[in-house]
């Protein structure tokens, strides 16, 4: 675990990551620094890899081949993958079959790559929002991002129905609800 040190991590990281991952104090040096050059090799910046391993200690679990699998085929769909893991370190903990089995489904149903490839990040990072609320026992029978309320134009639509509803009215330069 020393190795961690030479990545600027402080103490209570460190400790924070060997809690929620207790392989990690078993793991030697020459393993630890095998896990942090994979991340290297696809052109993580130091600072990208300590947000990487702070946020996903699950990442020191995985066999380093999986992983270099996953990212190859990852980078196959020309995906800046040391952007995506920065903005879902989460995505390490998937496999390419999976991977595969996703973009596959998708195409069939017609959806463009470039979507499909954005649809990658937030399907995994929304996965671990949710088993992070279950972890606080907070469970929904219906989970989705409030993003799509908006990229569906439902916002607008709904303000529309309220205006038309007479239930909000423009005052000071904002929109008040009626009650």
């Amino acid at each position: 675990m020393n190795y961690l040190y030479n990545l600027d991590l402080n103490e209570n990281e460190i400790l924070d990551i060997a809690e929620a991952n207790g392989e990690v104090q078993d793991l030697s040096e020459e393993e630890m620094i095998k896990y942090i050059y994979v991340l290297i090799d696809i052109g993580c910046t130091q600072k990208q890899i300590h947000t990487i391993i702070t946020s996903n200690p699950a990442y020191f679990s995985r066999d380093v081949e999986d992983v270099g699998t996953f990212l190859r085929k990852l980078k196959s769909y020309d995906v800046d993958v040391s952007l995506a893991l920065e903005a879902n370190p989460w995505l390490l903990n998937k496999d390419s079959f999976e991977l595969d089995d996703f973009i596959n489904e998708k195409r069939s149903l017609g959806i463009a790559d470039d979507k499909i490839l954005d649809m990658i990040i937030k399907t995994s990072l929304q996965q671990k929002r949710k088993e992070l609320l279950e972890k606080f026992r907070t469970h929904f029978d219906l989970f989705f991002s409030e993003l799509t309320l908006y990229e569906n134009k439902e916002v607008e639509k709904s303000m529309e129905a309220l205006k038309k509803a007479g239930k909000i009215y423009e005052k000071d330069g904002a929109t008040w609800f009626k009650s």
